[in-house]
């Protein structure tokens, strides 16, 4: 019998995701972070005063030079390299649809085109062979190469954020506006059913979900009719990430929201006081960028919000122990029996410190892992075609 005073045992039902565990790191800057994105196996993150940071792991990030002295707006990834777009005033004239491109994420190239014109880009996509960028004055341009941009005038509305999906490029604004676009160039305006400002789209499983204010959450399957789901929030959500089959919703003061379909949403305990303005997801975890410099990781362990102190032997929960500082006592559903199961515990900064494949035909299963130190682990199982999680911390 183990004792209670060396182990703490948790355990989670699979009837629900959650992103309850979020980790501060250090971003070297107090510049505000406007967009983070993930691509050629690494995180970049844009903000104010020309700052862009990069990070092979989320964890450790490193400041890279713009060539810029304007903020940056939003980044993203396609056709192998980085763009990022921006603007801002300089000697009190417009410094306007700035452009920084980048293949590697170290060496970046400035392009400032249109210099003078009123307005600025806040939000970028890549799609169809082509970058879409969204800029103030009802503008949306596009750009092949990141570097020569054509200019649109399309809507009458101010626009916020711009993915694409599905074939098509969509992109949401403020009053409920919605724009959909096979190509980028045509655009046609589709209606939500709200007047409230919308903040961010994404593409995912299927299904477009906007977010914006008063915790206004909508989807649609194709763009053009959509459906008002219940958040349960009523602050501001500014950005939304589909990945690791769920979608995550950050915004004011530290709001997270989670969802399997898009439907059913579930209000997280993040431990953020402050304002998320990113999300994205790669590297097997989740990376938030924040309004005061800040910027937040969590694992993609999906998990649910349950927690108990004692043992449940149930044919549908998965319970892990920690027995002795080398063995891992596991109780599996019996539906998950398998001659080839997987296992795999991840520490909390989503590494991978052990793997591998068991035959599971019993209630319990005990195996011998390496001595683990002080801390927060996830437990993974994957057989049957059926994927189960759990977290154990090892105290000592």
């Amino acid at each position: 019998m183990f004792k209670i005073t060396q182990v703490i045992i948790i355990l989670f039902s699979i009837t629900c995701f959650a992103q309850v565990d979020w980790t501060n790191r250090t971003s070297g800057t107090t510049y505000n972070i406007n967009s983070i994105t993930f691509g050629d196996s690494q995180f970049i993150a844009v903000g104010g005063n020309s700052t862009i940071l990069t990070s092979s792991d989320g964890m450790n990030w490193t400041s890279r030079n713009s060539g810029t002295t304007v903020g940056l707006n939003s980044i993203t990834y396609g056709n192998n390299q980085f763009v990022a777009v921006g603007g801002g005033y300089i000697m009190s004239q417009y410094n306007a649809t700035t452009t920084v491109t980048s293949t590697d994420g170290i060496t970046w190239a400035n392009i400032t085109n249109n210099g003078g014109a009123p307005y600025y880009l806040y939000s970028i996509t890549y799609g169809n062979n082509q970058y879409v960028a969204l800029g103030t004055g009802n503008h949306i341009n596009t750009s092949v190469d990141g570097i020569s941009w054509t200019e649109n005038i399309v809507t009458s509305s101010s626009l916020n954020s711009i993915t694409y999906g599905n074939n098509q490029f969509i992109a949401d604004g403020y009053g409920g506006t919605m724009l959909t676009s096979p190509n980028g160039t045509t655009w046609t305006s589709q209606t939500t059913g709200t007047s409230k400002n919308l903040a961010s789209i994404t593409y995912g499983n299927n299904q477009y979900i906007a977010v914006g204010d008063s915790g206004i959450i909508i989807t649609s399957s194709d763009g053009i009719l959509w459906t008002h789901r219940t958040s349960g929030l009523s602050s501001y959500l500014f950005s939304i990430v589909y990945g690791n089959n769920q979608y995550v919703v950050v915004g004011e003061s530290g709001s997270v929201l989670t969802s399997t379909d898009g439907i059913t949403w579930t209000s997280q305990i993040s431990g953020i006081t402050h304002h998320l303005s990113s999300i994205t997801y790669g590297n097997s975890q989740y990376v938030a960028v924040s309004i005061s410099g800040t910027i937040h990781t969590s694992p993609d362990a999906e998990l649910s919000i349950a927690k108990k102190q004692s043992p449940t032997i149930s044919s549908a929960t998965l319970c892990v122990q920690y027995m002795t500082p080398n063995t891992l006592s596991i109780i599996t559903p019996r539906t998950m029996y398998s001659s080839r199961t997987e296992v795999s515990i991840k520490n909390i900064c989503g590494k991978k410190v052990f793997e591998n494949t068991l035959s599971i035909s019993a209630g319990e299963t005990r195996i011998k892992i390496n001595t683990l130190p002080p801390g927060l682990y996830i437990f993974g199982i994957k057989s049957n075609g059926q994927k189960m999680f759990a977290k154990f911390v090892v105290a000592k």
